[in-house]
């Protein structure tokens, strides 16, 4: 699965590790400097404590054998001097100490009057290693502090810097056509920039819209002249005996594909208007009112080709729909269901919490999905366009409205729910 960050939070991602790095790099620096300096000094205390111990032993005659933190020792052999000076890192208790404290030592050879000596200098170090343990031990609290920081002024500032960004947003998303784009005031040069490219891009695809739009309804409206004309001298042909005696299937059939074309003009234009989301009276509609208004309007049709209508309607169910869409809605399902119902049998519409209408039919040996693209038709039958339900499909998506179709019983039944808004 693929997942989405938002910018804000990848930015401060980023901060973060930067911040991680830094404080990696600057620890190491540190310790690298307190060890440079600790090492200095302390050499500085070893060349004291040399000094110091080097003229006492010459003053008392190489009788010494330890001064304070010195100790010598007489050597029975030359020495390796390439082992010399050597350092050593310790912990012992000194003087009336509780605990043991960190020390180093300090290996050193001389030589005297021909016989060669080996000198042991300590030096307590617990200051410089408490310097650094405080130093390493703030480092990490340090950091967590000004991971926090980081994380805080970023959502805070990026919550006033993006604000904007945001309102613009919301506004590109609730967009329709024909919403007015109100500008946000904004000081950022790329949300402006933004804004200005989404507000000239609505307009060229408004422009480009009602110019279509306009072609579509001024061709819809002139085919409808010379189709006029044309049914108009068909039912003149109708009415000579002669003609229909011969060619009356000829004249019934080019009659309904005639009404099929104008039609066919006016669906592609309410098609066009629902897409482009022209229908925005959109409110909560009790539907047992209006399904028996249509189911009333219908009877007598439904009557001459042996059909009954069957109602079981809840009072309470409610779309929240455009009232207009909801009738568009019914008269495609109600003419779908007329159209391919089983002689002498029952068309049933339902209510409850969803929106159910059925009718008896034939199994289809289709996708179910493919009810719904356009120009699909289930048979030869003239009389369908092939977007009735494609049109339903349509006002279903845009209205938050699952419709569902299946087959069971010999039945076909389309089930249309919406979801919580």
């Amino acid at each position: 699965m693929k997942y989405n960050y938002k910018l804000l939070s990848k930015n401060t991602f980023v901060y973060l590790i930067i911040t991680f790095i830094v404080f990696l790099i600057t620890a190491d620096a540190m310790s690298f400097f307190i060890e440079k300096y600790m090492s200095s000094e302390l050499e500085e205390r070893f060349r004291i404590s040399q000094n110091r111990a080097l003229h006492h032993f010459n003053k008392d005659d190489g009788d010494l054998q330890i001064y304070r933190n010195v100790a010598i020792k007489k050597l029975s052999e030359r020495p390796d001097t390439n082992f010399f000076p050597a350092y050593q890192d310790t912990t012992f208790l000194r003087g009336d100490a509780s605990e043991e404290e960190p020390h180093r030592i300090k290996k050193l050879v001389f030589a005297r009057d021909n016989d060669y000596y080996e000198m042991h200098i300590i030096v307590g170090t617990s200051e410089f290693v408490l310097m650094r343990k405080i130093i390493i031990n703030t480092l990490l609290p340090a950091f967590i502090i000004l991971a926090l920081l980081v994380v805080l002024i970023n959502r805070f500032s990026s919550g006033i810097l993006l604000r904007p960004f945001y309102k613009i947003l919301d506004q590109i998303k609730t967009y329709s056509f024909g919403t007015k784009f109100e500008k946000v005031k904004t000081n950022t040069r790329e949300f402006n920039d933004m804004q200005n490219l989404f507000q000239n891009m609505t307009e060229r695809i408004e422009d480009d819209y009602k110019n279509l739009k306009e072609y579509t309804e001024n061709m819809s409206h002139e085919l409808q002249t010379p189709l006029s004309v044309i049914r108009r001298k068909i039912e003149h042909l109708v009415t000579d005996n002669r003609v229909m005696e011969h060619q009356s299937e000829t004249i019934k059939q080019i009659y309904n594909e005639v009404n099929h074309l104008s039609s066919l003009g006016t669906a592609l234009n309410l098609l066009t208007k629902i897409e482009n989301q022209e229908f925005q009276n959109a409110q909560l509609l009790k539907t047992k009112n209006v399904i028996e208004q249509h189911a009333a309007k219908i009877s007598e049709l439904a009557e001459l080709k042996s059909l009954k209508i069957k109602t079981d309607l809840s009072p309470e169910h409610e779309l929240f729909i455009d009232p207009i869409l909801f009738d568009i809605i019914l008269t495609n399902l109600i003419r779908n269901a007329l159209m391919y119902s089983s002689p002498d049998s029952e068309i049933e519409i339902k209510t409850t919490d969803v929106f159910t209408i059925s009718n008896a039919g034939t199994h289809l040996d289709i996708s179910p999905d493919k009810l719904f693209e356009r120009f699909f038709s289930r048979g030869k039958n003239s009389k369908s366009l092939g977007l009735g339900l494609s049109i339903v499909k349509k006002i279903c998506d845009l209205n938050n409205i699952t419709i569902f179709y299946n087959f069971e019983k010999a039945r076909h039944y389309f089930v249309l729910e919406q979801k919580p808004q």
